[in-house]
């Protein structure tokens, strides 16, 4: 048998940057502090959660429970922001015709008045369309015009070591007019430029790194606001290992970053439920389960699924070898039989 000692691994490099909890009761169990419905909801999610996970959706539960209280520090006031315009929750209205209950009854009062108003419009991305068709003439080494668009790739000089693992790979999302110059110069000047982007839908700019995020992440940030660009991420696309019968095994991407924040039809069905607590808190942990998302930010991935029976793994060496790499890049494992075992709560 095939052992690989994941079951609940993964969790302290997820979770080394969390702010002490508000819990003076019961620090070791801050679970213990939270009103019943929350401790039920995290009681089945600790019965087949990586560990990691699991401590994520302890603290995304206390965080509820602030706000719940009107509570609404720093901390609090970001989470609650970016959590009103995640797609599946900010597009509640878009599916009134398919029966459902509108924006402001599906949620709870503390998200009110906090879904930002698309300003996006062709003016508004003409400036940066425009200085992006001009970069690529200077700067692209080559373009790839595949599936989803066409890409642009530059210089390894200019970009972070280049990896080629699925798990260590991140994006940026540029969507309102900016002056990209500084940011582009700053990044090349740090040897941080991004390995490739590509223009999409017209009102996107992506910018693509094929490296570890957690090595680049604060520098990266750093940058973006000294340029005053303003930008969403950084996004991870959620992946999978499957493992096929013949024993075979593929790391594969299984959605886009986005669409498992809710687009394309990757959320759940929060506009068809009054608010209830309990239900709203499940509905969100049930999102980020399905995907091996971070509950704390949704743009990341927390742990990564195994699906099919190790066992029948042929290069048992490689699988392993892996399966450490996903841990050293700070995710969990999730091991199941099949995709159904990512269904949270189901009845």
């Amino acid at each position: 048998m095939l052992k690989l000692g994941v079951e609940n691994s993964g969790a302290e490099n997820v979770i080394s940057g969390w702010r002490a909890l508000k819990l003076p009761n019961d620090p070791e169990k801050p679970e213990n502090n939270l009103p019943r419905e929350y401790q039920e909801s995290l009681k089945k999610v600790k019965e087949i959660a990586p560990e990691g996970f699991y401590k994520q959706a302890v603290k995304c539960a206390q965080l509820f429970h602030n706000l719940d209280q009107g509570i609404v520090s720093e901390e609090e006031n970001n989470f609650a922001n970016e959590l009103a315009n995640l797609p599946s929750i900010a597009n509640i209205d878009v599916f009134d015709n398919f029966g459902g209950v509108g924006f402001e009854e599906a949620t709870p009062l503390w998200l009110h008045n906090r879904r930002e108003i698309s300003t996006k419009n062709d003016n508004d991305f003409e400036k940066v369309a425009n200085f992006y068709k001009n970069y690529v003439e200077k700067k692209a080494l080559s373009i790839r015009r595949e599936m989803n668009g066409e890409y642009a790739d530059y210089d390894a000089e200019i970009c972070p070591p280049y990896d080629d693992s699925l798990i260590n790979n991140f994006k940026a999302y540029i969507e309102k007019g900016a002056d990209l110059k500084k940011l582009f110069d700053e990044l090349e000047t740090s040897k941080l430029h991004p390995h490739s982007s590509k223009l999409f839908d017209g009102d996107r700019l992506v910018l693509y790194w094929y490296s570890p995020l957690q090595e680049s992440e604060e520098k990266l940030k750093n940058i973006f606001g000294s340029s005053g660009v303003i930008f969403r991420g950084f996004g991870q696309d959620p992946v999978r290992l499957e493992v096929t019968e013949s024993g075979n095994w593929k790391l594969k991407v299984v959605g886009s970053s986005d669409k498992a924040r809710g687009e394309a039809g990757g959320g759940e069905n929060f506009f068809r439920y009054k608010y209830d607590k309990r239900n709203f808190f499940e509905l969100y942990l049930r999102q980020m389960f399905r995907w091996g998302r971070n509950p704390l930010d949704p743009y990341k991935n927390s742990f990564v699924p195994i699906i099919g029976d190790i066992d029948k793994v042929n290069d048992k060496d490689g699988f392993t070898s892996l399966v450490e790499k996903i841990k050293n890049a700070g995710l969990g494992i999730k091991k199941c039989e099949n995709v159904r075992d990512l269904f949270l709560f189901d009845k």
